[in-house]
């Protein structure tokens, strides 16, 4: 099965199959581009990561991030060759969830000044302003 990219020109063009040689590079080339973690279909809102968010008594997340409507990202990268891609990844998750679920705003704000030097507010408002205003 092949997989078509839309580019931004509306022309489609044949997936190109990339390796990682590690989850690390997976997860920082996610952290610096989060357009290509996917949403729902049709939704295009910015959203902001925040990479190896510590949870206290769950772990560390990969990456944990919000869109612009609110809705909270956890993303754990695993390579196919990793043997915990399945069952245990998705427990994994799901325990972060359970962390998250009735956190305060202002203790979920700290992951992002821990890591990016900056609240969610901030960040979220560099994401959304076009180029010229950054």
């Amino acid at each position: 099965m092949t997989i078509q990219v839309r580019q931004a020109n509306g022309t489609w063009r044949q997936a190109t199959r990339v390796s990682f040689p590690n989850e690390a590079e997976l997860q920082s080339m996610l952290h610096r581009n989060p357009e290509l973690i996917p949403l729902r279909a049709g939704e295009d809102a910015p959203r902001v990561f925040v990479r190896e968010s510590g949870l206290p008594g769950s772990g560390n997340t990969d990456l944990l991030g919000v869109d612009s409507d609110g809705n909270i990202y956890i993303v754990e990268c695993k390579l196919a060759s990793n043997p915990e891609i399945r069952r245990k990844v998705l427990g994994q998750v799901m325990e972060y969830a359970a962390f998250l679920w009735n956190l305060p705003y202002e203790d979920f704000d700290q992951f992002f000044m821990r890591r990016e030097n900056a609240t969610l507010l901030d960040l979220m408002g560099k994401r959304t302003r076009s180029p010229s205003e950054n």
